[in-house]
């Protein structure tokens, strides 16, 4: 199975939801919580046309994120890189490598 793509504003929605907590919205909390029929009832048109790449990857992918900031961060860069190349960087402190 391959994903397509998660479109940019979906993918920035779901690194905040896990990273700190913030609520997604509705449709999008649906999909987070497994309730598939209601947020298909609740998804924009954009939504709707990446509907199971969105659910597969938040079922695939995003359940137990890592609760290391540092990997977090790393894990998500990479998913972004991957299924949703136009999403903005995640901007996070990398440390101190030297």
């Amino acid at each position: 199975m391959a994903i397509d793509h998660i479109p940019p504003h979906i993918f920035d929605a779901l690194y905040r939801y896990y990273k700190f907590g913030h609520h997604p919205g509705d449709c999008l909390n649906d999909m987070i919580h497994n309730r598939p029929y209601t947020a298909a009832l609740r998804a924009d048109a954009i939504t709707k046309k990446h509907f199971a790449d969105i659910f597969l990857f938040i079922n695939e992918h995003a359940r137990g994120v890592p609760t290391s900031s540092e990997v977090f961060n790393l894990r998500w860069e990479t998913w972004r890189c991957k299924f949703s190349p136009d999403a903005q960087e995640i901007d996070f402190d990398r440390g101190d490598d030297e």
